[in-house]
């Protein structure tokens, strides 16, 4: 069996399974041609990724002024697709197995006919921005509704086409509400978490407690709120000589940075808004045993979609109950460093790349357990946005009047409709 993944590397997750993979044997390869932001463990690329690699920074990464920006990146996009038209026959023949990460294929869907002619198995993995609607994550899609409205068309259409041909998904149910097909649930397979240790200098106890905040996108992380509550758990403890805080902001650093920081830290705050309860972050702190305060609405239903053993251990807890989390890690010794044990034997008994690897080739196998399957017509109890509330219903209200309501793209899913029109009228 040979597997490939591709196209597009996130936060990581693909390296690391692609790392599994070879240490379960498998005959795998990767193709990433664009160098991730952050500069994740990278893998040894071929001449043909390194000549996508330095034309993508050349003629986008390195510009400046946004026009130059766009026409750089057509031009990229145009030699890719020439790239991959020369590729495609190669990779057909060779694999079996096609993991494509946010489900995006070499044509844009329009090869996975083929993929399924010739007997191929396809498995499409969302990360969460991907799949989420974009009309309830304003601070990564804009407040244009004439643009959100046509991406939201496109994501839907994507789904559609990769369950009208088969593959295999794998989704967070609270992302997932464009399908119409069961999928695989995320936190059943798991992100592949592995890490290098760093040298740091050892702490020593009863020192200062150090908390790191960490947004790849201060305004999706919801990182103005987290500045204003540390701001006054702060000022609460400047005068209590037991609790010394450092609270520390970092950003726009490569991922080996961040890595150091974690390492150095007793917690982090991940975010305000999230529908998971570890995301990359998180996970990565967890490998050094580092706990995370964890933020969104998904909190409150999360156990609907999953067993207790499959949630990963943070203090994952709703927006409002952000102050609380954080005083309850700097008062609780003994919870925090509970906290730390469960997290960091978590992600390396269940996410390791191995483990995560080997749930994949059960997945290839059709060894699929019934609970890791959910049914979006049936288990979605609610809608979970990236954003203030009274942000995303402001713009899904303008998206509503003017296009309507079937412009949101879920009219097979009414109870949704109903929950978001009730929202509308409550936060505008």
């Amino acid at each position: 069996m040979r597997i490939f993944i591709g196209s597009k590397e996130v936060a990581g997750i693909f390296t690391f399974l692609y790392f599994g993979f070879k240490e379960l044997g498998i005959d795998v390869s990767i193709f990433f041609p664009e160098q991730h932001v952050y500069k994740y463990q990278d893998v040894k690329k071929s001449w043909m990724e390194r000549v996508l690699s330095q034309l993508h920074r050349f003629l986008y990464q390195k510009r400046k002024i946004k026009i130059v920006r766009v026409v750089g990146y057509s031009i990229y996009e145009f030699i890719k697709f020439w790239v991959h038209l020369i590729y495609f026959p190669y990779v057909l023949i060779k694999y079996d197995v096609f993991i494509f990460s946010s489900g995006t294929t070499f044509f844009w869907g329009y090869d996975l006919p083929i993929f399924r002619f010739f007997g191929k198995k396809v498995i499409a993995v969302f990360t969460g921005s991907d799949t989420r609607p974009v009309y309830i994550n304003p601070y990564l899609h804009g407040t244009s509704i004439g643009i959100l409205t046509q991406k939201a068309r496109l994501q839907k259409k994507k789904i559609q086409k990769l369950e009208k041909y088969g593959v295999i998904c794998i989704n967070n149910p609270p992302t997932a509400i464009f399908h119409s097909k069961p999928y695989i649930k995320w936190l059943n397979i798991g992100i592949p978490v592995k890490r290098n240790f760093s040298p740091t200098t050892p702490k020593e106890k009863n020192k200062t407690l150090e908390i790191l905040h960490s947004p790849s996108n201060s305004g999706i992380k919801g990182s103005k709120h987290i500045l204003n509550s540390m701001a006054k758990i702060e000022s609460k403890y400047k005068n209590d000589p037991s609790k010394n805080i450092k609270f520390t902001l970092l950003q726009g650093v490569p991922n080996s940075e961040v890595v150091n920081y974690i390492q150095r830290s007793d917690f982090m705050i991940d975010q305000l808004f999230s529908d998971t309860p570890m995301a990359v972050f998180a996970a990565e702190a967890a490998f050094f045993g580092k706990p995370s305060i964890v933020a969104g609405t998904y909190a409150k239903d999360i156990h609907h979609h999953y067993g207790t053993k499959d949630i990963p251990p943070s203090l994952y807890i709703t927006p409002d109950k952000i102050d609380e989390a954080i005083e309850k890690m700097i008062e609780d010794d003994a919870y925090r460093i509970q906290l730390s044990e469960a997290t960091q034997k978590f992600v390396h008994e269940k996410w390791s790349p191995k483990e995560v690897a080997k749930k994949y080739l059960r997945i290839i196998n059709n060894d699929i357990p019934k609970n890791w399957w959910s049914d979006p017509n049936n288990d979605l109890l609610d809608v979970y946005p990236i954003g203030e509330d009274e942000l995303v219903y402001v713009v899904v209200k303008k998206i509503i009047d003017k296009y309507g309501l079937p412009a949101l793209q879920i009219s097979d899913k009414p109870h949704l409709e109903k929950i978001i029109l009730e929202r509308v009228k409550k936060f505008t």
